[in-house]
């Protein structure tokens, strides 16, 4: 079992498509690699009987389905249904296989794998895809690095992508393991030293990438981790976060946002518009207007309208809108993405209302995962994606607290998903010298009885 969780979660990451893609060059994807369509079609096959195991043990033992595993098939469910109003009934089938599979993997590792052999994994990985991505940037840079001739991703010349197609995707799958690393990775790591090596790694890496969206997103992610894990009941840490907010209404009310916004984004290599995302997003709500309520079909959204719009007056070709949120109206319409965020806003009450000291590393992930997805979502298009460690982390932490709820998780995974125990200071020692006489006809504590 732990080599299929290792396969999966590798799978998910997609650090290995460009290697086994046969192009180094230009943006791939898993289409244009057979093995590791191959390795997704094994992993699908073998979550089935695990699948069904799992569902035979939870009848025996007359146990429901958890609403938001509901939520999960729902979801499921109406990707498949787009195909019958799909632009392109032929792409929606196969990502809606796709998708239903990833679904099986996801559940297979939420109740057939211990937590804390996820967290392990997930540390471990990290710490693999940091070390071969560093060992690449000096052994082979012109593979690591965007290089201005490359097809497709020139425009990024000079950043680093590692083993990924794109820096964006080396990026947003190193922030994600680092945010496991820093939670986890001193009870994981047998050493100290190697835990503080690859968290200044990960760090320095990052940087290299030049992602914008990670390096806004990551000191809002661990402001949200300090929320939630100091101690004070959940209305209060509402009233935290609207004291936060008031300073910032005050400077949206004083005309400065704006100027904050082009400097922040400014001192990023980046404008206010996010690099012409602004028009990439008036092209899909151009064509949002049109399908409000269904959508276009899954995949299918925007390579129907919205596309040809951007073509026709960029004269570029873009694969998505850039936007997780409207890539799902495009898609699957309003029904579609209200159950698709429905998870995200399930995690976000379970991260704030549990109390304090429980599972405070399980809390303190929930809450930057919310932070890291948001945002990503914001200017990338992850929010339903198939075969992808983000979608999956989110729905496989609903899950965990489905199972803290229920008590079947294991004491060891129930002790690393908590606050690690507090230490307890030592007495200090009395400075040698002669006893203190005691009172006549009293023996001295330490005499011998």
């Amino acid at each position: 079992m732990r080599l299929y969780l290792y396969a999966a979660l590798i799978f998910f990451s997609g650090a290995l498509t460009r290697p086994f893609s046969g192009n180094a060059d230009s943006f791939v994807d898993s289409g244009e690699s057979p093995i590791i369509q191959y390795l997704g079609i094994l992993l699908y096959a073998l979550a089935l009987p695990i699948l069904a195991f799992t569902a035979f043990e939870g009848m025996r033992r007359r146990r429901r389905p958890a609403p938001i595993m509901w939520c999960a098939i729902a979801v499921a469910l109406w990707i498949g249904a787009s195909i019958l109003w799909s632009a392109d009934p032929a792409i929606s089938t196969r990502r809606a296989i796709a998708y239903a599979g990833s679904l099986m993997i996801i559940v297979t590792l939420a109740f057939a794998t211990p937590p804390r052999e996820v967290i392990r994994a997930l540390v471990w990985i990290t710490i693999g895809i940091l070390i071969v991505t560093a060992i690449l940037f000096f052994v082979d840079p012109t593979y690591a690095v965007h290089q201005a001739g490359q097809i497709g991703v020139a425009e990024h010349a000079g950043r680093l992508r590692g083993t990924f197609s794109h820096k964006n995707e080396f990026a947003r799958m190193v922030a994600a393991g680092f945010a496991v690393l820093l939670l986890f990775g001193r009870a994981v790591l047998p050493f100290r030293k190697l835990w503080f090596a690859m968290l200044a790694l990960g760090v320095a890496l990052l940087l290299l990438a030049g992602s914008a969206k990670i390096v806004i997103a990551f000191p809002v992610a661990l402001v949200a981790v300090w929320l939630v894990r100091v101690p004070i009941a959940p209305p209060y840490r509402f009233l935290v976060l609207v004291l936060l907010g008031g300073p910032l209404m005050l400077v949206y009310a004083s005309g400065m946002l704006d100027a904050a916004i082009e400097a922040v984004f400014g001192s990023l290599g980046r404008t206010a518009g996010m690099s012409g995302r602004d028009e990439i997003w008036a092209a899909a709500w151009h064509s949002i207007a049109r399908h409000p309520v269904f959508g276009q079909g899954y995949y299918a959204g925007w390579a129907n309208e919205a596309q040809a719009e951007i073509l026709g007056r960029k004269y570029i070709s873009l694969g998505h809108a850039h936007n997780g949120f409207l890539e799902t109206l495009l898609d699957l319409g309003a029904i579609g993405l209200a159950l698709a965020l429905i998870p995200l806003i399930y995690l976000a009450l379970r991260a704030v209302a549990v109390p304090p000291g429980q599972v405070e590393r399980l809390q303190g992930l929930a809450a930057m995962w919310i932070v890291l997805d948001l945002t990503l979502n914001f200017a990338g298009s992850y929010l339903i994606n198939y075969n992808d460690l983000y979608p999956t982390m989110t729905l496989l932490l609903c899950l965990w607290f489905v199972r803290l709820d229920r008590g079947t998780i294991d004491e060891r995974s129930l002790a690393l998903l908590s606050a690690p125990p507090a230490r307890v200071k030592r007495r200090p020692r009395l400075a040698p010298g002669p006893l203190p006489a005691s009172e006549p006809g009293v023996a001295h504590p330490s005499a011998d009885v």
